[in-house]
């Protein structure tokens, strides 16, 4: 189990350098939405947007160090959760924000559940498949 484990966090790790450049880049493209339903809020969003674009990149430079292994499941945790309280400030300082934001939350929800689970199943599948020590 021991080594499942080290397999899963170290894949997981991996991923995760990958996956944080992605998630930054989306939701900075989001600047353009931010622009269209809510121009009178676009310095606040702004500001709110690069504090958390911030903290993305400083797990991403962290996760690069040999003890955020370690940590993962806590940064992750964390991130998400920051994402989402970010993302809830921005829907409050648009103009019926939740009323027009609420679906693309749940979308984004959606994604990242499925593509933590296909990472974690993969990770399963690559440790069925490797040779077994002698």
């Amino acid at each position: 189990m021991a080594r499942f484990r080290d397999l899963y966090q170290d894949t997981q790790a991996k991923l995760f350098r990958r996956n944080i450049l992605v998630a930054a880049f989306v939701y900075v493209a989001f600047v353009c939405w931010d622009v269209i339903v809510a121009p009178m809020s676009l310095g606040n969003i702004l500001e709110i947007r690069l504090v958390f674009l911030g903290l993305g990149m400083l797990l991403f430079l962290a996760s690069g160090l040999a003890s955020f292994r370690r940590w993962y499941n806590w940064c992750v945790l964390g991130l998400i959760g920051s994402v989402g309280l970010s993302v809830a400030v921005i829907l409050s300082l648009v103009p019926r924000g939740f009323a027009i934001g609420i679906a693309g939350v749940l979308i984004c929800i959606s994604a990242s559940s499925v593509l933590v689970s296909a990472e974690g199943w993969a990770t399963a599948r690559s440790q069925r498949s490797a040779p077994s020590p002698s």
